[in-house]
Formats: C-alpha cells, sequence, structure tokens
C-alpha cells in the first residue's frame, strides 16, 4: 500500500454546481487535479497497474454532508492519471474505490491510499478481477 496526502479541502458538489461558468470551472478542475499530482509525485508514490483507491477525507469540521464531500474523488482519480500513477481511471485500472471521513480542524485534507491488486493488504478481496 502507498499513501499521501494532499492539503486542504476540496470544494462540495454543491460548490462545483454553483460555478456556471465552463472557463472557472476547467480552471478549478484542472487546479485540484495538479494538487494531487503533485502531492503524489512529492511523496514518491510509484506506478501501479490495477488497483483500488481509498480516500480519507478530513473536513475543518461537520457543516458538509459526506455526499457532497466525496465529489473530489473525480479530482482524485485524474490527478492520480495525471501523475502517471495509475495508466487510466476506468474499471479496468481502478478496481474499487472506497472512504473514511473524520475531522481536523486544523489541518484539513485527504489521505489517499492505493493498494495494487493482489497485494498482501489489499483489504478487499471481492474486487479481484475475473481471470
Amino acid at each position: 500500500m502507498q499513501q499521501f496526502e494532499v492539503p486542504g479541502r476540496f470544494p462540495s458538489l454543491n460548490d462545483v454546481l454553483r460555478i456556471k461558468n465552463g472557463v472557472q470551472r476547467n480552471r478549478m478542475k484542472r487546479e485540484l487535479d495538479n494538487r494531487v499530482a503533485w502531492s503524489a509525485k512529492q511523496a514518491g508514490i510509484r506506478p501501479v497497474g490495477c488497483c483500488m483507491v481509498r480516500v480519507g477525507w478530513l473536513e475543518k469540521d461537520a457543516r458538509r454532508d459526506w455526499d457532497n464531500v466525496r465529489t473530489g474523488m473525480k479530482f482524485v482519480l485524474d490527478g492520480l492519471q495525471k501523475a502517471e500513477v495509475i495508466p487510466n481511471d476506468s474499471q479496468r485500472y481502478v478496481l474499487d474505490l472506497d472512504d473514511w471521513y473524520g475531522h481536523d480542524k486544523g489541518n484539513p485534507r485527504l489521505i489517499v491510499q492505493i493498494y495494487e491488486e493482489g497485494e498482501p493488504t489489499w483489504p478487499k478481496s471481492r474486487c479481484l478481477r475475473q481471470k
């Protein structure tokens, strides 16, 4: 298992939907993708083939619903692809997604864990592909 942290909070689904201007929305997505990619590269995350991605969403408080927070998974997967950690974010390579949630008022962040298919710490045997 490989792990790295991405500083700060990601926008909720409501935040994303409020942006009507396509240029602004694209700029925001690019910045978030780059934040994930940069964090993965800084942590020395090596490329993987098939994997499971688990994200811990540490929010500063309990004001946002978890389903709104989880919208950031799109940016996490796109950032991993941009950093060349995963070849593609399709179901062919990302076999499963998992989340956990918590609060850290002084240090909101994401904790991204990448499990390669078949490694001893693989937490979910149900998502191994059928041969």
